[in-house]
């Protein structure tokens, strides 16, 4: 008995003495990420990382071309441990793979925002943390606004005609930053969702199906709207970049941006004193009812078959806790996704959360629904065609159909 005990004294003595080896080991945690704007918060999640886990150090390496580069290490198995993915069907590339850490159960995950996480589950399962919520909507210039006498439109004659009133004062009403073509599919969504999802928030699906089609009336009217917006924006506007347009509203040559509020830090970047506020398309003149893009934006999860997951998984538990979670609100300048985070850290989180609060309809960021990100580039390469007059709007339209169905047809089979 005494022998026995002995053993159990030893075994426990040295599972200790791994458990430090282990403590005092130096990691080194490489990020991926995708989401540009969100650097310095990286920053300070790897210093606030660091010091309470002094032998762990967090590297973060950001991707130009997000699927093309993780397709690329992920066939040459050099994915790192943690990996930011985006969220909703845009980023179960990597679970489908096998790549991602079965994150279901996790105590953690009872921080996030009620709801959610329905929209991360695969099969029932949860794979990633939801990091973010980003609303879609004009990023405006607040002393442009006033400066030219006009207040937040409540109706599209409203807006056009703050937009004659802004354009006689000499600024471009609306900077449109085609050349990445990305911006171009979120400007062009944005302006759908009055009229095509606050009315059938499953439009998509009737698509897919056959009852409905993009080249109908809803798809119509929002490019009808586009067409005009795009009299009051900037000539260069399939050649000029993102970051450019953000410049150009922090500084006033432009008054606003169709954007996702992850372009707020952008912005502020080249203007820390920009006074920026938010709005939404307005609903179809002549109805109150209006709906705002929602959701999550950037997830993160862990390589289940690195060497540092379990370090890799103390990590993306300690970004649900409230230093972590501040640390975005305050550098990222987007909503968290946990319960309890701070929703007034500037100017246009206050304005979102007035939307939010008054029960406007709210919908998922579509881009990420949209099964395959090729749906997406594809498209937003057709509205340059559309902005450079070299294709119709019903052209452009039936090539979004034509790519989504497509798409979703890849998608089924995987």
């Amino acid at each position: 008995m005494r022998r026995f005990g002995l053993i159990i004294v030893l075994l426990a003595f040295v599972g200790s003495v791994a458990s430090l080896m282990a403590a005092d080991k130096k990691v080194e945690l490489e990020v991926l990420v995708w989401k540009q704007e969100a650097t310095a918060t990286y920053e300070a999640w790897a210093k606030g990382f660091h010091k309470l886990y002094p032998n762990v150090t967090v590297t973060y390496t950001g991707v130009g071309n997000y699927d093309e580069q993780v397709k690329a290490r992920m066939a040459a198995g050099t994915l790192p441990a943690v990996i930011s993915i985006p969220g909703g069907n845009y980023g179960f590339l990597l679970p489908k793979a096998g790549v991602m850490m079965d994150l279901s159960g996790k105590k953690f995950l009872s921080r996030v925002k009620d709801g959610i996480l329905d929209g991360q589950r695969l099969n029932g399962k949860i794979y990633s943390l939801p990091i973010d919520l980003a609303a879609q909507g004009f990023i405006y210039n607040k002393k442009v606004f006033r400066d030219a006498g006009v207040s937040v439109p409540r109706t599209w004659s409203e807006l056009f005609a703050a937009f004659e009133k802004i354009k006689a004062k000499g600024i471009t009403p609306l900077v449109i930053a085609g050349q990445d073509q990305w911006p171009l599919g979120i400007s062009v969504m944005t302006i759908a969702v009055p009229f095509v999802y606050g009315p059938d928030p499953a439009f998509d699906q009737d698509v897919l199906s056959g009852k409905k089609h993009f080249t109908g009336p809803e798809w119509t009217n929002a490019m009808s709207i586009y067409a005009k917006l795009l009299t009051y924006a900037n000539k260069d506007r399939n050649d000029l970049n993102y970051g450019l347009g953000n410049q150009k509203v922090a500084t006033g040559e432009a008054a606003c941006v169709i954007q996702g509020s992850w372009a707020v830090s952008g912005i502020l970047s080249y203007n820390k004193n920009a006074e920026l506020g938010f709005f939404l398309p307005p609903a179809m003149d002549g109805t109150k009812k209006n709906t705002m893009i929602l959701g999550a934006d950037s997830t993160i999860g862990v390589n289940a078959n690195h060497p540092d997951r379990e370090w890799a998984l103390k990590f993306v538990e300690w970004l649900t806790t409230k230093d972590a979670v501040n640390m975005w609100t305050d550098n990222a300048r987007t909503f968290s996704a946990m319960k309890g985070a701070r929703a007034n850290f500037d100017s246009t989180a206050i304005d979102v959360q007035k939307y939010a609060d008054s029960g406007v309809a709210l919908y998922p960021l579509p881009n990420h629904m949209w099964f395959l990100p090729n749906v997406w580039s594809d498209w937003s390469q057709k509205l340059q065609e559309f902005n450079a007059g070299k294709i119709t709007a019903n052209e452009a339209n039936q090539a979004l159909e034509d790519y989504l169905v497509d798409a979703y047809k890849a998608y089924s089979k995987q």
